[in-house]
């Protein structure tokens, strides 16, 4: 007949804790990961529809300067254009190093 000591007992219960604890902490890492997609997610969207109604409206008015003849050719509307494609390009890539940075904080910890 075995018995179950004292020693054992507590080990038994210090391991199902532990692994209740474990749990709980994959699932505080699975909702901040999920938190960071979404606020990335958000960002991106955000940057886009700002950037894609800026240059609408931009290419618009230029068109509109053009037709109009306020002094504006047609090389200035490839100028602004080219401007808000290269104002455009760094801040794709400040998300992308966003999201970098974030996942390397997250794995040090």
């Amino acid at each position: 007949m075995y018995s179950l000591t004292h020693s054992a007992s507590l080990t038994f219960s210090l391991y199902v804790f532990s692994f209740q604890f474990v749990l709980s902490l994959i699932s505080h890492v699975q909702k901040m990961e999920w938190l960071s997609n979404t606020s990335l997610s958000i960002l991106n969207t955000a940057q886009n529809i700002v950037i894609t109604l800026g240059l609408a409206v931009g290419t618009l008015l230029c068109a509109w300067y053009v037709h109009e003849g306020y002094g504006l050719t047609v090389g200035d509307y490839v100028l602004f254009s080219t401007y808000v494609i290269q104002l455009y390009s760094p801040l794709n890539f400040f998300g992308v190093y966003y999201r970098c940075v974030r996942e390397r904080l997250h794995t040090e910890q």
